[in-house]
């Protein structure tokens, strides 16, 4: 039994938000609750982890040149510097997103900067003023953690939706997945997740969406346009006949 029980794969699959359940989650949304929303709606545009959205502030904001910096995430309540090169960079916004963001800063952009202790490491810190993007709509302090965003905004909101529960976290594996699906490099995908390698996307977060793909049939019909068959006499270029000729295609009425 115990040589049975090694042949199972302990690989959680990735479970991403189709597009028309994203629908369905913004149009249930407490309206109100800007913030929230953003963050849902950003995570699944960029691809940020939900702990590095929490730690993104205005100042790493570029409008000018329509992208953000991540080099922060709020890890256990904690600002943390990245702990690696990769996942220190810059993320270019596609238009809904910086929208999104340009809709946010009138919300939360004003504020007076706060002033917070960022970790460099387990055991040193500095203090820094920060003017951070995401404030808790009802509390008017910093969203603390996916947890408690998980409790009191996503949770309810999916569940008026009527959408099945996945936790916040899944807005990354939404991106990965909504990328591949479009067709987008898988190596561009990776940069922009903070990822060196390619293998983290196939194996956790990337998966087909096939209601939300393209129709790649035109694609393909492309792709071998004029291999097949001579476009000049339409003759199909399949098995020979008993005389050696090609076959004629007989076009469907």
């Amino acid at each position: 039994m115990a040589e049975i029980e090694n042949l199972r794969v302990y690989d959680d699959e990735a479970e991403p938000f189709t597009k028309s359940e994203i629908a369905s989650i913004i149009k249930a949304c407490d309206q109100s609750m800007q913030a929230e929303i953003a963050l849902f709606k950003l995570g699944c545009m960029t691809g940020l982890r939900i702990s590095e959205l929490l730690a993104l502030d205005w100042e790493n904001v570029d409008f000018t040149r329509r992208r953000i910096r991540v080099s922060r995430a709020k890890v256990e309540g904690k600002l943390k510097i990245t702990k690696t090169k990769a996942s220190r960079r810059h993320v270019n916004l596609i238009n809904d997103a910086f929208e999104t963001l340009k809709e946010l800063y009138e919300v939360t952009g004003y504020a007076k900067p706060r002033t917070y202790k960022v970790f460099y490491s387990s055991d040193k810190s500095r203090n820094k003023k920060l003017r951070l993007v995401f404030i808790n709509t009802i509390t008017k302090r910093p969203i603390c953690n996916e947890s408690h965003y998980g409790k009191y905004f996503f949770k309810p909101t999916l569940a008026k939706a009527g959408v099945y529960y996945r936790g916040p976290s899944h807005t990354r594996h939404t991106f990965a997945s909504q990328m591949l699906t479009a067709g987008i490099p898988i190596k561009k995908i990776a940069n922009d997740m903070g990822h060196t390698s390619t293998q983290m996307i196939y194996k956790h977060y990337g998966k087909w969406i096939d209601e939300d793909a393209p129709q790649y049939i035109d694609q393909a019909e492309t792709q071998f346009d004029g291999v097949f068959t001579d476009k000049r006499t339409n003759v199909f270029f399949g098995m020979p006949a008993e005389n050696g000729c090609s076959i004629e295609r007989k076009n469907s009425a």
